[in-house]
């Protein structure tokens, strides 16, 4: 999942299931996709904040239609916050996930991005997270 996506889903599990165990992984080397990816002079949120922000830590700056930069610190900011970023495995990326009606588990393939080898990691429920860009 990519950390900004997966911040709300990881989120919800440690408010509702905390006894529950996570991972995230996401492909790039840092968190914030697009508002990392992208950085040319006057990115910004094309929708309101106030409205866009998560509901578990609402947007509070002034500004609602946010440059990109706010937009990433607001994001890693939230993931600190709640310690979601300790969570997050970054270059990986998923390559393979397989149900198992036996086990009722997924087997979910790691690919090291970075050139090292793949791992794997098993799991009860498997949300994909995957954002406008896979890279």
């Amino acid at each position: 999942m990519p950390a900004s996506l997966a911040s709300v889903f990881a989120r919800h599990l440690q408010m509702k299931c905390p006894q529950k165990s996570y991972a995230v992984v996401e492909a790039r080397k840092v968190l914030g996709g697009t508002w990392d990816l992208f950085r040319y002079p006057g990115i910004r949120s094309d929708s309101n904040m106030h409205v866009y922000g998560y509901t578990f830590c609402p947007w509070i700056d002034d500004k609602s239609i946010a440059p990109g930069e706010l937009i990433l610190r607001y994001l890693k900011d939230v993931a600190s916050k709640f310690s979601i970023s300790k969570f997050i495995q970054y270059n990986k990326r998923v390559s393979r996930a397989e149900w198992s009606s036996e086990t009722a588990r997924w087997t979910v393939t790691i690919e090291d991005t970075g050139g090292g080898k793949p791992s794997t990691l098993t799991c009860n429920w498997l949300q994909m997270c995957t954002g406008y860009f896979f890279l």
